[in-house]
């Protein structure tokens, strides 16, 4: 299985990303995500809101113009799941972001 920093770096290898600038990429997308304690670490020993978080960061990936997110906070404590609103709603600049939930709260925080 791969680490959380082997699956950013297979997915923007897929991207087409300059293979130069991968490392500083991949760690800048680590720390965006909050990910760093867990980057070396296999993603099946992760928790569920760990999981989400990186799942998140791998469709951000290259930059898309479109972003598709299938309830991304389910199964996500409150604060995580704060965060990651957090963390949609600044990526939502310049890009549309395609949202399923079943969750009103979340509507009302990330829908304009």
């Amino acid at each position: 299985t791969l680490t959380a920093r082997e699956h950013l770096t297979l997915f923007a290898r897929i991207k087409g990303f300059p293979e130069p600038e991968l490392p500083n990429y991949v760690d800048s997308l680590l720390d965006q995500l909050t990910l760093r304690p867990y980057a070396d670490k296999q993603a099946f020993s992760f928790s569920g809101g760990t999981r989400r978080k990186l799942s998140l960061g791998l469709s951000l990936v290259g930059d898309p113009r479109c972003v598709f997110l299938d309830e991304p906070t389910t199964g996500v404590d409150p604060e995580s799941r704060r965060f990651m609103w957090k963390l949609i709603s600044s990526t939502m600049v310049g890009r549309a972001v395609i949202l399923t939930t079943h969750s009103m709260e979340e509507c009302e925080a990330l829908c304009n």
